[in-house]
């Protein structure tokens, strides 16, 4: 919504990371163990006044980290 030149924005991505921890015991066979961590970026406003919003599932995680794994995994 908006004008041509300023539209509205309602953008959001997400990435989802499986954490492995690895097997808790020299004898356990099923598998690495983990988490899932979300982390995602919404942007919404205008063009001309964007907002930025770093999110992460479960919360804890500052700023810096999302980034990372938004862009690196």
């Amino acid at each position: 919504g908006g004008p041509i030149d300023n539209p509205g924005l309602s953008i959001s991505a997400t990435r989802t990371i499986q954490n492995f921890t690895g097997p808790t015991k020299t004898s356990d066979t099923t598998g690495p163990m983990g988490s899932i961590q979300t982390v995602g970026i919404k942007m919404t406003g205008t063009l001309n006044n964007p907002s930025l919003t770093l999110f992460s599932e479960p919360s804890g995680l500052d700023q810096s980290d999302i980034l990372s794994y938004l862009l690196l995994g």
